[in-house]
Protein backbone atom coordinates (compact mmCIF):
# COMPACT_ATOMS: atom_id res chain seq x y z
CA UNK A 1 0.00 0.00 0.00
CA UNK A 2 1.25 3.39 -1.11
CA UNK A 3 2.02 5.83 1.88
CA UNK A 4 -0.38 8.85 1.07
CA UNK A 5 1.29 11.03 3.65
CA UNK A 6 3.34 13.26 1.62
CA UNK A 7 2.07 12.88 -1.97
CA UNK A 8 -0.94 15.44 -1.89
CA UNK A 9 -2.83 14.96 -5.55
CA UNK A 10 -4.43 18.73 -6.85
CA UNK A 11 -7.12 17.07 -9.09
CA UNK A 12 -9.08 19.65 -11.36
CA UNK A 13 -12.67 19.80 -12.93
CA UNK A 14 -13.33 23.02 -14.69
CA UNK A 15 -17.27 23.71 -15.46
CA UNK A 16 -19.58 25.71 -16.82
CA UNK A 17 -23.56 25.22 -16.99
CA UNK A 18 -22.89 21.14 -16.50
CA UNK A 19 -24.58 20.50 -12.72
CA UNK A 20 -26.98 17.87 -14.56
CA UNK A 21 -23.33 15.75 -15.01
CA UNK A 22 -21.35 17.09 -12.82
CA UNK A 23 -22.04 15.23 -9.53
CA UNK A 24 -20.80 12.03 -11.37
CA UNK A 25 -17.27 13.81 -11.96
CA UNK A 26 -16.99 14.58 -8.61
CA UNK A 27 -18.36 11.07 -7.11
CA UNK A 28 -15.39 9.32 -9.09
CA UNK A 29 -12.77 11.72 -7.63
CA UNK A 30 -14.46 10.55 -4.09
CA UNK A 31 -14.10 7.29 -4.61
CA UNK A 32 -10.60 7.06 -5.40
CA UNK A 33 -8.76 4.59 -3.40
CA UNK A 34 -6.30 6.72 -3.32
CA UNK A 35 -7.56 9.28 -0.35
CA UNK A 36 -4.43 12.45 -0.47
CA UNK A 37 -6.23 14.49 -2.73
CA UNK A 38 -7.66 18.05 -3.24
CA UNK A 39 -10.40 18.18 -5.67
CA UNK A 40 -10.55 21.79 -6.79
CA UNK A 41 -13.66 22.49 -9.13
CA UNK A 42 -13.59 25.71 -10.84
CA UNK A 43 -17.01 27.05 -11.96
CA UNK A 44 -16.64 29.00 -14.90
CA UNK A 45 -19.45 31.54 -14.38
CA UNK A 46 -22.23 28.89 -14.45
CA UNK A 47 -26.04 29.89 -14.07
CA UNK A 48 -27.43 26.43 -13.42
CA UNK A 49 -27.63 24.67 -10.26
CA UNK A 50 -23.72 24.34 -10.08
CA UNK A 51 -23.31 25.59 -6.87
CA UNK A 52 -25.61 23.70 -5.40
CA UNK A 53 -24.60 20.51 -6.69
CA UNK A 54 -21.23 20.98 -5.45
CA UNK A 55 -22.37 21.82 -1.91
CA UNK A 56 -24.56 18.77 -1.76
CA UNK A 57 -21.15 16.68 -0.76
CA UNK A 58 -20.10 16.72 2.50
CA UNK A 59 -15.98 16.43 1.63
CA UNK A 60 -13.78 18.92 3.43
CA UNK A 61 -11.04 17.67 0.37
CA UNK A 62 -13.54 19.95 -2.21
CA UNK A 63 -13.38 23.64 -2.77
CA UNK A 64 -14.86 25.49 -5.47
CA UNK A 65 -13.76 28.64 -6.78
CA UNK A 66 -16.09 30.83 -9.08
CA UNK A 67 -15.55 32.87 -12.33
CA UNK A 68 -17.23 35.74 -12.07
CA UNK A 69 -18.03 35.34 -15.57
CA UNK A 70 -17.37 32.39 -18.05
CA UNK A 71 -13.97 33.25 -19.64
CA UNK A 72 -13.45 29.68 -21.34
CA UNK A 73 -12.25 26.18 -20.34
CA UNK A 74 -8.67 27.20 -20.34
CA UNK A 75 -8.56 29.84 -18.18
CA UNK A 76 -10.66 27.57 -15.47
CA UNK A 77 -7.98 25.00 -15.97
CA UNK A 78 -5.04 27.66 -15.31
CA UNK A 79 -7.29 28.98 -12.66
CA UNK A 80 -7.07 25.53 -11.00
CA UNK A 81 -3.19 25.02 -11.59
CA UNK A 82 -2.62 28.73 -9.86
CA UNK A 83 -4.14 27.70 -6.81
CA UNK A 84 -3.39 24.19 -6.65
CA UNK A 85 -0.91 22.70 -3.77
CA UNK A 86 -0.25 19.35 -4.15
CA UNK A 87 2.80 18.00 -5.71
CA UNK A 88 1.03 15.88 -8.74
CA UNK A 89 -1.86 17.73 -10.83
CA UNK A 90 -4.53 15.69 -12.41
CA UNK A 91 -7.38 17.65 -14.71
CA UNK A 92 -10.50 15.99 -15.32
CA UNK A 93 -13.79 17.05 -17.39
CA UNK A 94 -16.85 17.62 -15.55
CA UNK A 95 -18.73 15.66 -17.68
CA UNK A 96 -16.57 11.98 -17.72
CA UNK A 97 -14.89 10.19 -14.48
CA UNK A 98 -12.22 8.16 -13.39
CA UNK A 99 -12.17 4.66 -12.27
CA UNK A 100 -11.16 4.17 -8.57
CA UNK A 101 -7.80 3.35 -8.80
CA UNK A 102 -6.54 5.69 -11.17
CA UNK A 103 -5.10 8.14 -8.80
CA UNK A 104 -3.34 5.26 -6.98
CA UNK A 105 -1.99 3.70 -9.92
CA UNK A 106 -0.66 6.28 -10.96
CA UNK A 107 1.02 7.53 -7.88
CA UNK A 108 2.73 4.09 -7.83
CA UNK A 109 4.43 4.61 -10.98
CA UNK A 110 5.69 7.86 -10.11
CA UNK A 111 7.30 6.48 -7.03
CA UNK A 112 8.78 3.53 -8.46
CA UNK A 113 10.55 6.12 -11.17
CA UNK A 114 11.15 9.86 -9.97
CA UNK A 115 12.37 10.35 -13.42
CA UNK A 116 9.36 10.61 -15.08
CA UNK A 117 7.54 14.31 -15.89
CA UNK A 118 3.87 12.68 -17.02
CA UNK A 119 1.60 9.46 -16.13
CA UNK A 120 -0.68 8.56 -18.27
CA UNK A 121 -3.36 6.02 -18.92
CA UNK A 122 -5.85 4.61 -21.52
CA UNK A 123 -8.99 6.33 -21.69
CA UNK A 124 -12.37 4.21 -22.59
CA UNK A 125 -15.87 4.98 -24.10
CA UNK A 126 -18.87 2.88 -23.62
CA UNK A 127 -19.62 0.89 -26.70
CA UNK A 128 -23.18 -0.78 -27.76
CA UNK A 129 -23.87 -3.36 -24.69
CA UNK A 130 -22.29 -1.42 -22.32
CA UNK A 131 -19.13 -2.56 -23.15
CA UNK A 132 -16.14 -0.37 -22.15
CA UNK A 133 -13.64 0.01 -25.17
CA UNK A 134 -9.92 2.02 -24.97
CA UNK A 135 -10.89 4.89 -27.70
CA UNK A 136 -7.09 4.89 -28.55
CA UNK A 137 -4.37 2.10 -27.09
CA UNK A 138 -1.79 4.49 -26.89
CA UNK A 139 1.57 2.99 -26.68
CA UNK A 140 4.41 6.28 -26.58
CA UNK A 141 6.36 6.31 -23.31
CA UNK A 142 9.79 7.77 -21.85
CA UNK A 143 11.12 10.78 -24.67
CA UNK A 144 8.06 10.71 -26.87
CA UNK A 145 8.48 14.33 -28.03
CA UNK A 146 8.87 13.18 -31.70
CA UNK A 147 6.21 10.59 -31.40
CA UNK A 148 4.06 13.38 -30.24
CA UNK A 149 4.95 15.93 -32.96
CA UNK A 150 4.00 13.39 -35.66
CA UNK A 151 0.75 12.68 -33.94
CA UNK A 152 -0.60 15.96 -32.97
CA UNK A 153 -1.09 14.72 -29.62
CA UNK A 154 -0.07 12.68 -26.78
CA UNK A 155 -3.55 11.63 -24.72
CA UNK A 156 -6.99 12.84 -23.29
CA UNK A 157 -5.87 15.08 -21.10
CA UNK A 158 -8.55 13.00 -18.12
CA UNK A 159 -5.63 10.27 -18.55
CA UNK A 160 -2.70 12.34 -17.24
CA UNK A 161 -0.96 13.25 -13.99
CA UNK A 162 1.51 15.64 -14.23
CA UNK A 163 4.56 16.86 -11.53
CA UNK A 164 3.25 20.51 -11.20
CA UNK A 165 7.06 21.31 -11.44
CA UNK A 166 6.70 20.51 -15.08
CA UNK A 167 3.68 23.29 -15.62
CA UNK A 168 6.37 25.62 -13.24
CA UNK A 169 8.26 24.94 -15.51
CA UNK A 170 6.48 25.00 -19.42
CA UNK A 171 4.27 27.52 -18.31
CA UNK A 172 -0.15 27.88 -18.03
CA UNK A 173 -2.16 26.47 -20.86
CA UNK A 174 -2.18 28.86 -23.78
CA UNK A 175 -5.22 31.07 -23.26
CA UNK A 176 -5.27 31.35 -27.23
CA UNK A 177 -6.80 27.87 -27.97
CA UNK A 178 -10.37 27.58 -27.70
CA UNK A 179 -9.52 24.05 -28.54
CA UNK A 180 -6.47 21.77 -28.91
CA UNK A 181 -5.47 23.47 -25.67
CA UNK A 182 -4.58 20.12 -24.60
CA UNK A 183 -3.10 19.12 -27.40
CA UNK A 184 -0.89 22.42 -27.13
CA UNK A 185 0.29 21.35 -23.50
CA UNK A 186 1.01 18.14 -24.34
CA UNK A 187 3.44 19.07 -27.10
CA UNK A 188 5.08 21.20 -24.62
CA UNK A 189 5.36 18.55 -22.09
CA UNK A 190 7.03 16.40 -24.51
CA UNK A 191 9.24 18.30 -25.58
CA UNK A 192 10.85 18.49 -21.69
CA UNK A 193 10.10 15.36 -19.78
CA UNK A 194 9.78 11.80 -20.14
CA UNK A 195 5.92 9.78 -19.79
CA UNK A 196 4.73 6.88 -18.14
CA UNK A 197 2.06 5.16 -19.22
CA UNK A 198 -0.38 2.59 -17.45
CA UNK A 199 -1.60 0.46 -20.92
CA UNK A 200 -5.47 0.08 -18.88
CA UNK A 201 -8.63 1.91 -18.58
CA UNK A 202 -8.53 4.09 -15.91
CA UNK A 203 -10.57 7.10 -17.06
CA UNK A 204 -14.11 7.43 -18.95
CA UNK A 205 -15.09 9.80 -21.39
CA UNK A 206 -18.99 10.42 -21.97
CA UNK A 207 -20.23 12.18 -25.22
CA UNK A 208 -23.67 12.76 -23.86
CA UNK A 209 -22.50 15.71 -21.66
CA UNK A 210 -23.60 18.28 -24.14
CA UNK A 211 -21.60 21.78 -25.22
CA UNK A 212 -18.56 19.35 -25.64
CA UNK A 213 -16.16 22.11 -27.50
CA UNK A 214 -14.73 19.44 -29.80
CA UNK A 215 -19.04 19.09 -31.37
CA UNK A 216 -18.28 22.50 -32.89
CA UNK A 217 -16.13 21.27 -36.10
CA UNK A 218 -15.33 24.90 -36.98
CA UNK A 219 -14.02 25.51 -33.81
CA UNK A 220 -11.97 22.09 -34.18
CA UNK A 221 -10.34 22.82 -37.44
CA UNK A 222 -9.13 26.10 -36.12
CA UNK A 223 -7.44 24.74 -33.21
CA UNK A 224 -5.74 22.15 -35.26
CA UNK A 225 -4.84 25.13 -37.66
CA UNK A 226 -3.47 27.32 -34.46
CA UNK A 227 -1.87 24.32 -33.47
CA UNK A 228 0.40 22.94 -36.08
CA UNK A 229 1.54 26.90 -36.93
CA UNK A 230 2.45 27.46 -33.38
CA UNK A 231 4.79 24.34 -33.34
CA UNK A 232 5.66 24.44 -37.03
CA UNK A 233 9.38 25.32 -36.37
CA UNK A 234 9.78 22.55 -33.88
CA UNK A 235 7.81 19.48 -35.79
CA UNK A 236 9.66 21.02 -39.03
CA UNK A 237 12.83 20.26 -37.29
CA UNK A 238 12.67 16.80 -35.77
CA UNK A 239 9.85 15.62 -38.13
CA UNK A 240 10.26 16.92 -41.49
CA UNK A 241 8.58 18.63 -43.80
CA UNK A 242 6.85 15.71 -45.32
CA UNK A 243 4.94 15.47 -41.88
CA UNK A 244 4.16 19.29 -41.15
CA UNK A 245 2.49 18.71 -44.90
CA UNK A 246 0.46 16.11 -43.70
CA UNK A 247 -0.85 18.37 -40.66
CA UNK A 248 -1.45 21.04 -42.88
CA UNK A 249 -3.56 18.47 -45.07
CA UNK A 250 -5.28 17.12 -42.15
CA UNK A 251 -6.29 20.79 -41.44
CA UNK A 252 -7.64 20.93 -45.04
CA UNK A 253 -9.80 18.20 -44.13
CA UNK A 254 -11.36 19.56 -40.98
CA UNK A 255 -12.33 22.38 -42.63
CA UNK A 256 -13.76 20.89 -45.06
CA UNK A 257 -16.29 19.13 -43.14
CA UNK A 258 -16.85 21.95 -41.55
CA UNK A 259 -17.92 23.64 -44.62
CA UNK A 260 -15.06 26.21 -44.69
CA UNK A 261 -13.65 25.61 -48.27
CA UNK A 262 -12.05 29.63 -48.05
CA UNK A 263 -9.96 28.21 -44.98
CA UNK A 264 -9.27 24.34 -46.94
CA UNK A 265 -8.03 26.43 -49.40
CA UNK A 266 -5.69 28.39 -47.48
CA UNK A 267 -4.34 25.06 -45.53
CA UNK A 268 -3.79 22.88 -48.77
CA UNK A 269 -1.85 25.79 -50.61
CA UNK A 270 0.27 25.62 -47.47
CA UNK A 271 0.65 21.95 -47.72
CA UNK A 272 1.90 22.16 -51.17
CA UNK A 273 4.68 25.14 -50.76
CA UNK A 274 5.61 22.37 -47.85
CA UNK A 275 5.68 19.45 -49.80
CA UNK A 276 4.45 19.15 -53.14
CA UNK A 277 5.03 15.44 -53.68
CA UNK A 278 2.98 14.91 -50.97
CA UNK A 279 -0.05 12.58 -51.95
CA UNK A 280 -3.18 12.62 -49.87
CA UNK A 281 -3.75 8.84 -50.40
CA UNK A 282 -1.12 8.19 -47.86
CA UNK A 283 -3.29 10.36 -45.17
CA UNK A 284 -5.26 7.31 -45.39
CA UNK A 285 -8.59 9.30 -44.69
CA UNK A 286 -10.34 8.05 -47.27
CA UNK A 287 -12.42 5.66 -45.64
CA UNK A 288 -12.93 8.23 -43.02
CA UNK A 289 -14.99 10.53 -44.96
CA UNK A 290 -17.93 10.54 -47.43
CA UNK A 291 -16.50 10.31 -51.11
CA UNK A 292 -18.02 13.59 -52.64
CA UNK A 293 -16.13 15.28 -49.73
CA UNK A 294 -13.10 13.38 -50.89
CA UNK A 295 -12.84 13.43 -54.20
CA UNK A 296 -13.47 17.51 -53.66
CA UNK A 297 -10.52 16.96 -51.47
CA UNK A 298 -8.39 15.50 -53.76
CA UNK A 299 -9.46 17.86 -56.91
CA UNK A 300 -8.44 20.95 -54.55
CA UNK A 301 -4.92 19.93 -53.82
CA UNK A 302 -4.30 18.71 -57.62
CA UNK A 303 -5.42 22.28 -58.12
CA UNK A 304 -3.23 23.89 -55.66
CA UNK A 305 0.05 21.57 -56.79
CA UNK A 306 -0.38 21.79 -60.80
CA UNK A 307 -0.96 25.80 -59.96
CA UNK A 308 2.82 25.55 -58.11
CA UNK A 309 4.76 23.82 -61.43
CA UNK A 310 4.85 26.28 -63.32
CA UNK A 311 6.79 28.66 -60.67
CA UNK A 312 8.61 25.71 -59.90
CA UNK A 313 9.92 25.67 -63.90
CA UNK A 314 10.36 29.69 -63.89
CA UNK A 315 12.83 29.00 -60.90
CA UNK A 316 14.77 26.14 -62.46
CA UNK A 317 15.05 28.23 -65.69
CA UNK A 318 15.98 31.39 -63.81
CA UNK A 319 18.40 30.20 -61.13
CA UNK A 320 19.35 26.81 -62.33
Amino acid sequence: MINQSHFLVSTIIPTYNRAHVLGCAVQSVLNQTYRNFELLIIDDGSVDNTEEIVNAFDDSRIYLYKHDKNLGQTAALNTGLLIAKGKYIAFLDSDDEWLPQMLEKQVRVFREDDSLGVVYTWAGTYRAGGVLKPVVKFSSRGYINKQALIQGYVSHMITMMVKKTCYDSVGLLDINFDNCNDDDICLRLAREYRFGLIPEILAIVHDDGGSQITKDSKSYADGWWRLFTKHEKEIRRVCGDRILAKHYARCAWLYIKASDMKDAEIALKKAARIDDSLRLWDLKIATRIAPSIMDLFLRMYEKVRRAKRPVQKWRLSKFG
